[in-house]
């Protein structure tokens, strides 16, 4: 996942004459106001015959998304587009910011631009391609600095004479779905006490959050051309509180810096200028808004949260992190409303917070140290593995047992003898049996490889303190010649000490391979060398590896 992104901003707007002008800012060159080929009008008519377009079939689904990719990459929009690409493709991603200077335009599900050409797809299933809906106001914004956990102050209303809510299911998906983050110390996550306008201003005014997440009624009302929301007053009755009413509670917490709508019409649009509640508080100086553009599955959008706010809490780029969610959404869904949750924001980028060296990603890991074992050989410490089953198989280095005498293994202080299973001596990996239990695991799924510049973590350990966290950048695929048929991944770190058998993690915890060799001759700075998941996945069958038990 790109942790940095290069912008690509098209900006469509309806000139007095009734045509639909657009123009660039973007890493391949800039192009002037022209007319666009497609008809934005005729699109918005096919929308309002398809008003429930989040449950369409794919083909519709489709088409929508491949008329909306003509709309914007239409001429020499394209090539400036695929420039971009490869400009961003190296190191950083490409930020796609939509700014929509006609009111209308909104209503369209821009989330779905599909490119149909080979290798394309739903731009907004990529972390390297995300789509933005950008407001332009001239306040840009630095990301505030934070020490994890963040903290999510969540609010529910549910007042008489509207949509029963159960509350209490409600509480218990919010909290089911935050709790992985919570253990891992990256999101903290609080109530208001209440479901009045009262019982939020008490609770913003008690202790600083850092987002804001309102599950329950909103409307747009098209009498005052304002967005709503449905709270309760004291008698649990609905008290209807307008955007520009709501908006200043939240914007005098200056810590605050993302608000999730989970309600519907959130991101509706009129005729008029910042009428969705979601455009309101970004224009009212919110930095970043996730809205809802239509009803949403309580089954989506507990992966939604879950996704979402663990990427969140990583330190990720909201945009990159709204990507990973989408690409959730999608796997569980059957039609277009994996692409309802739509990002409203003014940030000049998607860095809304700052977390220094070493941010959450450090917490996700510490569920991986239980998995970690310390293996000595002839009675004397070699270096590391982890284990990769509930069965108790360990994998490391060949060179860690490269010492005569028993092998044994130390995990969180216990000590168990073990026994070699197998050895690949050209590849430098080794299987080991032990009896020894460990409540985790390591899991060695085929995972994608993180790209270069990623930041990456690795588990080692350090003779004088122990287990302890490393970190680096990946520079790129990796090539040595004594493993001249092996992939390999080479990393760039700061450590003088070896870390052969260390596994290591991307920014979202998720494990990307093992070090099997360091500082090759040839090397100017300190270097580690992987072997990758997947490569380790299809070598153990060569250990002796057949499964659990």
């Amino acid at each position: 996942m790109p942790e940095k992104y290069l912008d690509f901003t098209l900006t469509i707007s309806k000139p007095s004459d009734g045509s639909w002008v657009a123009e660039l800012r973007s890493p391949a060159g800039e192009v002037q106001p022209v007319k666009l080929e497609t008809d934005l009008g005729a699109l918005l008519a096919e929308l309002d015959s398809h008003p429930y377009w989040y449950g369409e079939d794919l083909d519709w689904t489709r088409k929508m998304g491949t008329r909306l990719f003509d709309a914007c990459f239409c001429k020499e929009f394209l090539s400036r587009y695929d420039s971009s690409l490869v400009m961003a493709a190296e190191h950083q991603g490409l930020r796609i910011r939509l700014v929509l200077r006609d009111p209308d335009l909104h209503r369209l599900p821009w989330e779905l631009i599909y490119d149909p050409r080979p290798g394309g797809g739903y731009a907004n299933l990529s972390s390297r391609t995300p789509v933005l809906r950008y407001l332009e106001l001239g306040r840009p914004l630095l990301p505030l600095k934070v020490k994890p956990p963040l903290r999510i102050l969540a609010m529910i209303a549910s007042p008489q004479g509207h949509r029963k809510l159960n509350i209490s299911a409600e509480k218990l998906r919010l909290e089911q779905a935050l709790a992985e983050a919570v253990s891992f110390g990256l999101v903290e996550l609080a109530w208001v006490d209440g479901q009045t306008i009262q019982d939020l201003q008490t609770s913003l005014s008690q202790k600083a959050c850092h987002i804001f997440h309102f599950i329950g009624h909103s409307r747009y009302n098209r009498a005052s051309a304002e967005a709503e929301f449905v709270f309760a007053d004291a008698r649990n009755l609905a008290e209807i509180i307008p955007a520009s009413m709501l908006t200043p509670l939240l914007n005098d917490s200056r810590s605050l810096r993302l608000v999730t709508l989970n309600s519907c019409e959130g991101a509706f649009f009129s005729s008029q200028p910042f009428s969705s509640a979601a455009a309101f508080m970004v224009n009212q100086g919110i930095p970043a808004v996730i809205a809802m553009q239509q009803a949403f599955a309580d089954e989506l959008a507990v992966e939604f949260t879950r996704v979402f706010y663990t990427a969140l809490g990583m330190g990720k780029p909201v945009e990159a992190c709204l990507a990973e969610a989408h690409k959730a959404l999608f796997v569980l869904s059957q039609d277009a409303d994996w692409a309802i949750p739509a990002l409203y924001t003014h940030t000049l980028d998607g860095d809304l917070f700052s977390f220094g060296e070493q941010p959450a990603a450090g917490l996700i890991l510490s569920r991986a140290l239980s998995a970690i074992v310390e293996i000595f050989a002839g009675g004397q410490l070699r270096g590391i593995g982890f284990v990769i089953d509930s069965a108790g198989h360990i994998l490391t280095t060949e060179y860690t047992l490269n010492a005569p005498g028993e092998i044994g293994v130390v995990v969180q202080g216990l000590r168990s003898p073990a026994g070699q299973l197998g050895i690949l001596p050209n590849e430098n990996l080794a299987l080991l049996k032990s009896d020894i239990l460990s409540k985790s695991r390591i899991n060695l799924a085929d995972n994608a490889l993180p790209g270069p510049g990623e930041t990456i973590y690795l588990i080692g350990r350090n003779p004088q303190t122990g287990l302890e966290m490393f970190h680096g950048q990946v520079v790129g695929p990796g090539k040595l010649n004594v493993y001249p048929a092996c992939e390999l991944l080479k990393v760039s770190l700061n450590v003088s000490r070896s870390l052969g058998g260390a596994p290591a993690f991307d920014r979202m915890g998720r494990f990307v391979g093992m070090v099997v060799m360091m500082y090759a001759e040839d090397d100017q700075v300190n270097t580690a060398y992987l072997i990758p998941a997947r490569s380790l996945a299809a070598l153990l069958p060569e250990l002796g590896y057949g499964g659990k038990g």
